[in-house]
């Protein structure tokens, strides 16, 4: 009886003293990586991306493009900054190129992870290559969605005529 009463006593012990020990041990550390995942030895959690250059292939329409070009898109951002740059450029036709420059209004994370989400942004300035590129005070809105760190679509109007464009990300799978 007596040992059974120590032995008792030392597993309430081992219990009280071992429940922070659990806790700490599910708590996970975590590491920011480049597109902003965070890794832990127990789980994956997502943090937001402040900043990044994002790419696409896929058909620009409208602007200089007129009925749809193959096309790369780059989107650059930065949230501290509050700023992002989303240009477009042919691919087979040289010299078809659009720039939209502006700040961000809202940015929303998308539901498959940190690498997924939709920027929308007020244009500011605009240049095209059938004015040389010449950058262009202005007023528009952007709408850009990235999934899985890739533009899929984009949709730009600023009050210059013909300055609207659309863009469809090609399937990069």
């Amino acid at each position: 009886m007596l040992k059974q009463s120590q032995l008792l006593i030392v597993t309430a012990v081992v219990a009280i003293v071992g429940l922070p020990l659990l806790a700490t041990a599910n708590t996970p550390s975590t590491q920011e990586t480049h597109f902003g995942r965070a890794q832990s030895s127990h789980n994956t959690q997502l943090v937001a991306i402040t900043s990044g250059t994002f790419e696409g292939r896929g058909i620009a329409s409208g602007s200089v493009f007129t009925q749809g070009r193959q096309s790369n898109g780059f989107l650059n951002f930065n949230s501290n900054s509050n700023g992002f740059s989303l240009s477009m450029a042919a691919t087979a036709a040289q010299g078809m190129e659009i720039n939209y420059n502006g700040t961000i209004t809202r940015r929303q994370m998308g539901p498959s992870g940190s690498n997924s989400f939709i920027l929308e942004g007020q244009v500011q300035t605009f240049a095209t290559s059938t004015n040389n590129l010449r950058v262009v005070n202005t007023f528009g809105n952007c709408r850009i969605e990235v999934f899985d760190a890739r533009i899929i679509s984009s949709f730009c109007t600023t009050n210059v005529p013909n300055s609207a464009t659309r863009f469809k990300g090609l399937a990069q799978f």
